[in-house]
């Protein structure tokens, strides 16, 4: 039988010092300026090229344009996943995701979630940070893939270095140790603990699934109900 590793009570007690919270905000805040960082130096740049340089005034043009477009469905994504979700269907669903940065040899399939699913807020915003913690935790290469199995969704990571970050079962079963990693680890690796802390605020149990050793990283599974 698959051994199942879940959030919920009988973990540690929630804290809500409000320092512990501010240093929460400040790496947060630390982590989307550095995934942002890149596209505003873009915009900037083929904005003073498109001031500067007749010749390519309007293919700079176009690119601040495709550049500034980019980083509004980018901060969407961002207000949903940490700012409170939105209720999305399966299609809606679809097309945020296509704002998740993704290196060139990862793909996020959501084959398995049909167009008509409806999704509340807090399902959104927890399955949005899940698909993200699984584009890292893939390591350059290989398949998120999101489907849908009676009343819980099922995301696994297909890759040759698939591997849930180091630590993540205690974040799942404890919104105190999941505060304390976040706030320590610093913007790089926050993505763990931050979806296993939005899953306890949420409600949403989220769960690995430890099945064979053969078949790499476990299961992660996601209750609809």
């Amino acid at each position: 039988m698959a051994k199942m590793m879940t959030t919920g009570a009988g973990g540690g007690q929630p804290d809500t010092a409000g320092g512990m919270q501010l240093t929460l905000a400040e790496v947060l805040a630390t982590r989307i300026s550095h995934d942002i960082a890149g596209a505003l130096g873009t915009l900037a740049g083929s904005l003073e090229l498109a001031r500067d340089d007749a010749v390519m005034h309007d293919e700079a043009l176009q690119l601040a344009h495709e550049t500034a477009n980019g980083l509004k469905n980018r901060l969407r994504l961002f207000r949903m996943a940490w700012g409170g979700g939105e209720a999305t269907s399966g299609e809606e669903l679809s097309e945020i995701v296509t704002n998740i940065p993704t290196p060139r040899r990862i793909h996020i399939s959501l084959d398995g979630i049909k167009d008509s699913t409806a999704f509340n807020a807090s399902q959104t915003q927890v399955l949005l940070n899940v698909l993200m913690l699984g584009v890292e935790a893939l390591a350059g290469e290989g398949t998120v893939r999101a489907v849908r199995q009676g009343d819980c969704m099922r995301i696994t990571l297909e890759g040759p270095n698939a591997s849930w970050p180091a630590g993540f079962e205690a974040f799942l079963s404890s919104k105190d140790v999941a505060m304390r990693a976040a706030i320590s680890q610093g913007p790089r690796p926050l993505l763990g603990p931050l979806t296993a802390l939005i899953a306890h605020q949420t409600g949403i149990r989220l769960a690995l699934s430890e099945g064979p050793r053969d078949q790499g990283a476990p299961v992660m599974v996601m209750p609809l109900h």
